[in-house]
């Protein structure tokens, strides 16, 4: 059979626009069969079964290779640059990260847009339809790429197998990759061009499954926190605290270092504050040690009465709050950790000061978030204690063995060999009469009594309580001995003020710092040093060197026992767990701890180590307090500007507003700061893990047009002769027709053939002899034919 393309006389009747087939010859299936083999070498054979196809156009014979742009061509081009221009476009969003709007704010913003009524839902969903609109123009603009290269093969000399051939028209379903038919096209044609072919075709398979979910995921914005590029108006804005750098994260707390000395910017002066003034009244000053007693007597009158976990809330004096937590890690030991008082006091001020600032971005933020960008590091502080019989005369030690040294050059100083003597005194009873007895210990001497060097490692306190109790029925007391660790630990402060008055800490967990409890081994595991965090360079410092001064001043006089004993703050506290049990008829009052409702433990041991552990927290949570509480009491500044003459303009930042001042930029560096990085919560296009692999999926399609457009201007430019546009064959009917109307080719009369060498035929379009018809002939990867490649001339078609 033969397809005619061909000029119908104007005097002809003529169908209208279609395809016209003639019918065949009057063989018999058997003359058929004999005559098939030399269809394609004898011209009388053609002529003798023949069957004519015209489709007319105008009254022309229809171009099939043509180098002019058709409508269609056009419509083609049109859809690869939407939908590559609609790709680059939400790919740029993310790229700069465009941020759209406040999550709260959304719905009040759109809801009238041109009198419809847009809410976020709707967006959402007009979204969603547009993603899927960019889906279907990716997929027909990659079928379109992969479809002209299986013509452009099918045309050209080597051909292709029919297998690729009918892949190419099914790209975008995932099951045709898997079939035989684009498998077995590689076994029977291993060329390099194949290959190629077929690797184009599995990748752009793929492709097509990925491009829906990847333009789904890059054209919604994401619900997230997403940092302010530009809060403060093109203005830095860094936080200063009056307080000399070097003093604010001190390694030693005595008498040459504490109290602090505090710049009044009112008289210009640095003050130093008044330690006298913390023994006399602990709720004196904010920055007194002792001011945060009642906060933790809170929690332990709730501990001993509902067995309250210590996860205390503690409010600064700007409204802010911050955490202090206690974790129990083994027997007798307790580590604690909170943020300092004036971070979060700083934070409370600068947010009110954004907010009463409307010229800047920040202030109109509904949902803001402030976090710290510069080092900030808060009290961590780790307490071993442990229970003896008051009346003991054998010497008794500090233990450390369940202890963590973090520093590197400590690393094997806490160990069991490691311990202090308590000293004798610390033992003598008075009469029985008294209630706890509490007394620091100090440990900056070595174990012969004299001073240790500042080289050498040493804890930086020792405590010994002593509780009234029960000892196997006799009224005694427990001695309980204690080793104070305080250290500074690299810490993260997170705002929300809108949210949350709790400033969030990254220490929420202080268990986390300590050792790794393995129930299995001999030889606790140690954690590793924590790593810095913000550019810091320490990750947690060495012990502070706590003095009996700083000390005194957490535990002060004043709290009233039977009218006739001073208690301090620490022994107030423990005797709260000091009560008569009523079963024992004696009225004598012991260290109890409750196991449920009226019921209390009566175990000694049991009673002894419950002793250790509660005064381990007690003093952990206390001790952290007390340290949160350096520079509370001390003033905050904000820089407005630096201008060019090296001077700075800053004000002090309060619950009142102050003049500014000018200052060399010199003066200002003297003290601690902090600059504080805002982000909002709200819709953007930003970065995931998930966003950057559908931005590549996109990007994949991107550089396929752009590669598939470089090979038609290279053709243009370079190879004219071999460059062409088709709009035949763009579906598989058509095809089929052109088969239908083709002459037999043996490899498709055998029927004992398989399927998939079926599949590996060569298919080719040639003209016939004649040059005034093309059909489709088949044979195997390396048969030829001796028939004429179509060329494009002009608009007509013709052969080589």
């Amino acid at each position: 059979m033969t397809t005619l393309y061909q000029r119908i006389a104007p005097n002809e009747r003529s169908e209208p626009t279609g395809i016209m087939i003639e019918s065949r010859g009057s063989l018999e299936p058997e003359e058929a069969a004999g005559n098939e083999s030399s269809a394609h070498d004898s011209p009388a054979a053609s002529k003798t079964i023949t069957s004519t196809t015209t489709e007319v156009t105008n009254n022309q014979g229809k171009v099939v290779l043509s180098r002019s742009l058709s409508t269609g061509h056009l419509l083609e081009w049109l859809i690869h640059f939407v939908a590559i221009g609609i790709s680059i476009s939400i790919c740029l969003l993310h790229f700069k990260q465009v941020y759209w709007t406040d999550e709260s704010i959304l719905s009040k913003r759109w809801r009238w847009v041109y009198l419809v009524s847009l809410d976020l839902n709707d967006i959402i969903k007009a979204l969603q339809f547009a993603s899927k609109a960019h889906e279907i123009l990716m997929v027909a603009s990659i079928g379109a790429i992969v479809l002209y290269f299986a013509r452009r093969r099918l045309v050209r000399q080597e051909g292709i197998t029919l297998g690729l051939l009918m892949s190419s028209y099914r790209i975008d379903t995932p099951a045709n990759i898997l079939s035989s038919k684009f498998w077995s096209a590689l076994g029977f044609d291993a060329s390099w061009k194949t290959v190629v072919l077929s690797l184009l075709l599995l990748v752009s398979a793929i492709l097509c499954q990925l491009v829906g979910p990847a333009s789904a995921g890059v054209m919604q914005p994401s619900l997230d926190w997403w940092n302010v590029s530009d809060p403060y108006k093109g203005q830095i804005l860094p936080l200063y605290l009056s307080v000399r750098s070097g003093e604010t994260y001190p390694l030693a707390l005595n008498e040459s270092n504490w109290p602090l000395e505090t710049y009044d910017p009112n008289s210009n002066n640095f003050i130093p504050e008044n330690a006298t003034a913390c023994l006399d009244d602990a709720s004196s000053n904010f920055w007194c040690p002792a001011y945060g007693f009642d906060v933790v007597e809170t929690w332990v009158v709730s501990n001993y009465q509902d067995h309250a976990t210590p996860n205390i809330t503690v409010t600064g004096t700007s409204g802010t709050q911050r955490t202090l937590t206690a974790d129990l890690i083994a027997d007798g030991t307790a580590i604690a950790a909170t943020h300092s008082n004036w971070v979060i006091r700083m934070f409370g001020l600068f947010s009110l000061y954004v907010k009463h600032h409307s010229n800047l971005t920040a202030s109109s933020i509904t949902l803001p978030m402030y976090t710290s960008t510069d080092p900030i590091y808060a009290p961590v502080v780790q307490v071993q204690c442990h229970a003896v019989v008051a009346t003991e005369t054998g010497t008794v030690s500090f233990l450390t063995d369940q202890l963590t040294n973090y520093t590197d050059s400590g690393a094997d100083r806490y160990n069991p060999q490691m311990s202090w003597p308590v000293p004798h005194e610390a033992f003598v009873l008075h009469n029985k009469s008294d209630a706890v007895h509490f007394t620091w210990v100090d440990l900056s001497k070595t174990q012969d009594g004299r001073q240790q060097t500042t080289n050498m490692w040493r804890p930086s306190l020792g405590a010994v309580a002593k509780i009234p109790g029960w000892v196997d029925g006799r009224e005694s007391f427990y001695a309980i001995p204690c080793i104070i660790d305080a250290r500074w630990a690299a810490s993260s402060a997170t705002y929300q003020p809108t949210i949350s008055d709790i400033v969030l800490s990254n220490l929420s967990s202080p268990a986390a710092l300590a050792n790794s409890t393995d129930s299995t081994s001999a030889t606790p595991k140690r954690k590793p040093k924590p790593k810095a965090i913000s550019g810091q360079q320490l990750g947690i410092g060495d012990a502070i060197q706590i003095g009996l001064n700083w000390a005194d001043a957490l535990n002060p006089l004043g709290y009233m026992f039977g009218h006739t004993q001073n208690l301090t703050s620490i022994e107030a506290m423990l005797d709260t767990y000091v009560r008569e049990i009523e079963n024992n008829g004696t009225g004598y009052g012991a260290f109890t701890v409750g196991v449920n409702n009226n019921t209390y433990l009566n175990d000694t041991t049991q009673l002894m180590q419950a002793a250790a552990n509660t005064t381990a927290t007690i003093l952990s949570l206390a001790i952290a307090d007390g340290l949160s509480r350096l520079g509370d009491g001390t003033w905050n500044m904000v820089v407005l500007n630096t201008p060019g003459n090296g001077n700075v303009t800053w004000t002090a930042i309060d619950f009142d507003f102050y003049p500014t001042n000018s200052s060399e930029a010199s003066f200002m560096k003297q003290f601690t700061s902090i600059r504080i990085q805002v982000s909002r919560y709200g819709w953007a296009y930003g970065w995931s893990a998930v966003i950057i692999l559908d931005v590549i999926v996109l990007l994949m399609h991107v550089s396929m047009v752009v590669l598939y457009a470089g090979f038609h201007l290279l053709y243009v430019f370079c190879f004219w002769d071999d460059w062409w546009l088709t709009n035949t064959w763009n579906n598989a009917a058509e095809l089929i027709i052109l088969a239908w109307d083709s002459s037999p080719t043996e490899v498709f009369r055998n029927a004992e053939k398989t399927k998939s060498s079926l599949w590996a035929q060569n298919i080719k379009v040639r003209e016939t002899p004649g040059g005034d018809a093309m059909e489709l002939v088949a044979g195997g990867p390396n048969t030829t034919f001796d028939v004429g490649l179509l060329r494009p001339r002009g608009k007509n078609m013709q052969h080589i």
